[in-house]
């Protein structure tokens, strides 16, 4: 018996979340690895998983030269680059400000990346007071005022899913469930992750299905698929 079947252009195009005529135009650039077989094609699984698991990043590659291609060409820039499976909670705790910040900030302590906990916390928290760093829709990116004063050389982002939710001050009301704490070491670069990181919540039924991850793994798959999805259409659109 097979156990790993070829898989289908639909099946292909509902593994990514992707439309058909999608997956087509990626077979056709070149884009993804595929098999012709009596005029049709196929996938197979294996070939699909690591053409995926490529395009995740490892711990120590997280930021790694994006600091420049952010300032000079973000729209570029993969959103999965940014962060890490280590740097992904997918079991965020309700509670106030203080108590969400601070288990935003522990994979980053944990990493060896803030060494004073507390006053990160602090510059955290003066931005909230500030003003709230949730835009609504179930989303929040807290940063500090002071991009130059993050611990963090390389940008980098730390994701916090919150299943149940937690008031985070949005704007619309909602509960806060999603939340991307950035740091980056300059202005412009750090306007321009946000930017990056708001373009990609655009595509419809993004942030729930990041909301409904339960796992760092999950995580990243998603936001690897999405910076497939989004280098694709962007190509399209230059050649457009």
């Amino acid at each position: 018996m097979n156990n790993n079947p070829l898989l289908t252009v639909s099946e292909v195009a509902s593994r990514l979340q992707l439309a058909e005529r999608t997956v087509l135009r990626m077979i056709h650039k070149g884009d993804i690895p595929c098999l012709r077989i009596a005029s049709q094609w196929r996938f197979l699984p294996d070939q699909i998983d690591s053409w995926l698991q490529d395009r995740t990043t490892e711990p120590a590659t997280v930021g790694t030269g994006l600091s420049s291609l952010l300032e000079t060409d973000p729209d570029t820039v993969p959103v999965s680059r940014l962060t890490g499976e280590h740097l992904i909670l997918t079991g965020l705790r309700p509670g106030s400000h203080a108590e969400v910040l601070s288990q935003l900030i522990q994979p980053l302590a944990d990493a060896g990346l803030v060494n004073d906990h507390a006053s990160y916390l602090d510059k955290l928290l003066a931005r909230e007071r500030m003003m709230p760093t949730a835009i609504g829709s179930g989303v929040a990116i807290p940063h500090i005022r002071n991009p130059r004063e993050n611990p963090t050389r390389a940008p980098i982002m730390v994701i916090g899913v919150c299943p149940d939710g937690t008031d985070f001050a949005a704007p619309d009301g909602e509960l806060t469930k999603l939340f991307f704490l950035v740091a980056a070491d300059s202005d412009v670069t750090h306007l321009r992750l946000i930017a990056r990181l708001n373009k990609s919540l655009l595509r419809p039924g993004i942030i729930g299905e990041l909301c409904a991850s339960e796992t760092p793994a999950n995580v990243m798959a998603i936001l690897v698929r999405e910076d497939a999805i989004y280098t694709h259409l962007g190509k399209e659109d230059s050649a457009g």
